[in-house]
């Protein structure tokens, strides 16, 4: 990863005033990028770098990277797949490249195609770019927001970073944002919804744009991507496993593309083990290009219930081109670094496995690896946790085939197995939706709600939420009690809730 930083301003500031800001934030994310630094002033504007370098490890591909004619400028986090069409297209249309990085490949693309260049990148990104003509910022986050962009905005200036701690290096964020905390604590759950748990920072959301303007334009976000499922075109059945391993195996072979090492990290779920497996089918046919080997660190557990080390062992006896590398994260150090951890976190996480996840990282950084390829999600989008999707498949099969929901239910309790009152519960949730399934979790099981001080609960603004009852597209508003309608439907929820 590579972190960003950036301040802007419309308010006359003295020489050199926002790079020294632009050089704190850096130093404050040094972590993010240890092989290079870099800070470009304009009037206005400063924006920083701080470089993990991936690919073109030249100072060619150094940030902030200006375009050859130095009117744009632009930092940027992640990594752009499909840079090597990109350049081709581009220099076809006659772009000249001075590097061999996929950062120069967004000022070009920006430069032929302006805003909507975004609709042409296969990756993850978060990137900034200042263009002197237009006197306006365009920043960009990739569809699902794998890579990170926070920033506080005024009324006359605007800062932004990768991490929050960047923000804290220059501005004094001490004041907590209540409601989203609220929801945190009261029912477990974070809203993707561009606030955060600090008051005054805020995130870009995923598949958004961000159009800064000097000159006191109003600022602009727009979502340039949403995923439209009608429009999704699924081959015949017949045809569909051997479609979506062609996409994961051109998705593996995108990430290969790197000028350093690349690693895998390997559990016993099936989206790591799809990959393990993709990976040694494509060294074994050749095209992973010069690479013979590649190393998968697993985390093990010894004697816990959830080690996996076993199913792993198991899987690597069938890739014989990947190296296995057991890692044992130590637990036992969590009291001295809890500290270091809570701040490297910066916001709260909801489960202690994003300890166990940072200190694997060390120990993988400890090996010199740089990238990692790591199943994320896909264990749910593939029904590999069928704990989770109980609930929402018999609710399924209830509103589209009821005839057959009573053998899935029976098939998952000898199966999996669940119990039927575990089956009954899990499938009433998938009906109630998640906030009010989390609400009532929260009270009657949990008790977490009851913990909060009830003058912190009865101080939680109470619109704009989301609607807990099953009507597409509603929202509700009140006070104390509540009545849902939806513009989705003719139907209208007149069942009246309290908030309290």
């Amino acid at each position: 990863m590579c972190g960003i930083n950036g301040s802007l301003t419309r308010k006359s500031v003295g020489p050199g005033e926002l790079r020294a800001r632009v050089e704190a934030m850096n130093a404050a994310i040094a972590h993010r990028g240890p092989d290079g630094a870099g800070v470009h002033e304009r009037p206005g504007v400063a924006l920083g770098h701080r470089r993990l370098s991936i690919i073109d490890l030249t100072n060619a591909g150094a940030q902030p990277m200006l375009s050859a004619d130095g009117g744009l400028t632009l930092v940027f986090n992640g990594e752009i797949y499909n840079y090597v069409e990109l350049t081709r297209e581009l220099t076809a249309l006659g772009c000249e490249f001075r590097s061999h990085s996929d950062t120069e490949v967004i000022l070009h693309a920006y430069r032929v195609w302006g805003e909507e260049c975004v609709q042409r990148f296969n990756g993850m990104w978060a990137f900034a770019l200042w263009d002197d003509r237009e006197r306006k910022l365009f920043a960009s986050r990739d569809r699902l927001g794998v890579k990170p962009f926070f920033y506080i905005e005024t009324s006359q200036e605007l800062c932004f970073s990768s991490e929050i701690a960047g923000l804290r290096a220059v501005r004094p964020l001490n004041e907590a944002n209540a409601a989203k905390l609220h929801d945190y604590l009261a029912y477990g759950y974070r809203t993707n919804d561009g606030e955060t748990m600090l008051s005054g920072v805020r995130e870009l959301r995923p598949g958004h744009n961000l159009v800064w303007r000097l000159d006191g334009a109003q600022t602009r976000i727009a979502r340039y991507w949403s995923l439209d499922e009608s429009r999704v075109a699924l081959p015949p059945a017949a045809e569909r496993a051997e479609a979506l391993a062609e996409l994961l195996r051109d998705a593996v072979r995108l990430r290969f593309r790197s000028d350093v090492p690349v690693a895998l990290l390997q559990s016993g779920g099936i989206d790591s083990s799809v990959i393990c497996t993709i990976v040694n089918d494509e060294i074994d046919a050749g095209h992973l290009g010069k690479v013979d080997t590649v190393t998968a660190f697993t985390a093990t557990h010894p004697g816990h219930a959830y080690d996996e080390s076993a199913p792993v062992r198991a899987l690597m006896a069938t890739c014989p081109h990947i190296r296995s590398v057991e890692l044992t994260p130590d637990g036992e150090a969590l009291a001295q670094d809890f500290r270091s951890y809570v701040r490297a976190m910066q916001e709260p996480m909801g489960s202690a496995a994003s300890y166990a996840h940072c200190k694997l990282m060390q120990a993988v950084r400890a090996q010199g690896i740089k990238v990692v390829i790591n199943g994320q999600g896909a264990d749910e989008a593939l029904a590999g946790y069928g704990f989770y999707i109980r609930g929402y498949r018999l609710l399924d099969m209830l509103q589209s085939n009821p005839g057959a929901a009573w053998a899935e239910a029976r098939a998952m309790r000898q199966n999996m197995p669940f119990g039927w009152g575990g089956l009954v519960s899990q499938t009433a949730k998938a009906m109630m939706g998640r906030r009010l399934a989390s609400q009532l979790r929260a009270r009657l099981v949990e008790g977490s709600a009851g913990m909060l001080a009830p003058e912190f609960r009865r101080a939680m603004p109470t619109t704009c939420r989301t609607c807990p009852w099953l009507v597409a597209g509603a929202t509700w508003t009140a006070t104390c009690a509540v009545s849902c309608t939806t513009t989705a439907s003719t139907r209208s929820c007149t069942t009246r809730i309290s908030r309290r």
